[in-house]
């Protein structure tokens, strides 16, 4: 069964709605975000894990996996390592380098 899943991502200070997306899952979502909330990452099922820049609110690259269920997420306590559970074990993505933003 395919479901329409979404993920939204809300300012709690004012409960306005920063940013929303949706998508096609026959799989479920799991997620998990970097603990200097700067970058959101959800898996969509068929093999892709897609990370979303938080402060920028938009999508800025998807993680491609052999298989199409992917398992839960964490961010490395330093944010530099995406670690998600795989059939073989465990798998390490390494986040990529993004330039800082102007000022």
């Amino acid at each position: 069964m395919i479901a329409l899943l979404r993920v939204s991502v809300w300012d709690v200070a004012t409960w306005k709605l920063e940013f929303s997306f949706s998508f096609s899952s026959n799989t479920g979502a799991g997620g998990g975000i970097s603990a200097d909330g700067k970058f959101l990452a959800v898996t969509r099922g068929g093999g892709a894990t897609q990370l979303f820049d938080v402060e920028q609110k938009k999508s800025i690259t998807t993680f491609a996996a052999p298989e199409d269920r992917p398992g839960n997420l964490v961010f490395s306590p330093d944010g530099s390592l995406l670690v998600q559970g795989a059939p073989e074990g465990v798998r390490l993505w390494k986040m990529p380098a993004f330039p800082a933003a102007p000022n």
